[in-house]
């Protein structure tokens, strides 16, 4: 089963110790595996580890990558944004969406942690050694690794790149979504497990809102989707014991 979901995440309980100047309006986006657009679930918590883990994704990132300048004095600045401005020429015929940030308003240490409290998932950095030995400071925000590679081919790296941090993004959510879901055939577990661990719960119902109501209104947990993918099996709902096809997804909104 693929369920996948974007979330627009409120970066409200953060804005007190990350608050741009510029005030510009850019939604992180985070995500986790489930089927369709939902509230975020228990499983998430207020675990700082687990907001660690979630990230812009390269194919829906307003920006995918971000050149930040390094220099001291404007002739430095020259050299370094005429090499910047043709890798964004580069970047951007390959069909990726590149802002090269050269305001002298703020220190490269600031954009850099304002990149990467939007999420953009690739960082370039250009300073006057980078000029000097033809080379670029490649930094993943998915990872927060380092890289320096020579400018050429630049535009094939970086598209390699993003598909690998894709990749990587959507198989550490989906191993998340499967740690933390479990099959449960009784009402007694369903609330047991409900209350100690949280998570998504696969469980039968007989397909009645009412039922449905009901668990909600004992459990606070409602169905977060029914699996377009999912497994047809015969069995008893946990509530009323009637007939049920198929397993479909509980969990607790956020």
């Amino acid at each position: 089963m693929l369920w996948f979901y974007c979330l627009h995440y409120n970066r409200l309980h953060r804005k007190q110790h990350h608050k741009p100047r510029d005030q510009n309006h850019y939604p992180e986006l985070l995500f986790c595996i489930c089927h369709q657009p939902a509230d975020f679930s228990e499983v998430q918590a207020e675990d700082r580890r687990i907001c660690q883990e979630v990230h812009s994704i390269p194919n829906l990132a307003p920006i995918q990558v971000v050149i930040v300048p390094i220099y001291k004095g404007n002739s430095e600045l020259d050299k370094i944004s005429n090499t910047a401005e043709k890798i964004k020429e580069t970047l951007t015929k390959k069909g990726i969406s590149v802002k090269y940030d050269n305001r002298d308003t703020q220190k490269p240490g600031w954009k850099f942690a304002e990149y990467e409290l939007k999420g953009v998932p690739v960082r370039i950095a250009i300073g006057p050694r980078d000029i000097a030995n033809g080379t670029v400071e490649i930094a993943r925000r998915d990872s927060l690794t380092k890289e320096v590679i020579k400018q050429e081919n630049i535009d094939e790296h970086i598209a390699d790149l993003l598909v690998d941090i894709q990749t990587s993004i959507f198989n550490r959510a989906r191993s998340f979504r499967d740690k933390n879901t479990c099959k449960v055939d009784t009402y007694k577990d369903f609330k047991r497990i409900l209350k100690e661990k949280g998570g998504f719960l696969l469980a039968h119902w007989d397909g009645t809102s009412e039922t449905e109501q009901k668990i909600s209104k004992e459990t606070k947990a409602t169905i977060r989707c029914i699996p377009l993918d999912g497994k047809k099996e015969k069995g008893k709902c946990i509530y009323t014991g009637k007939p049920s096809n198929q397993r479909v997804v509980f969990a607790k909104a956020y």
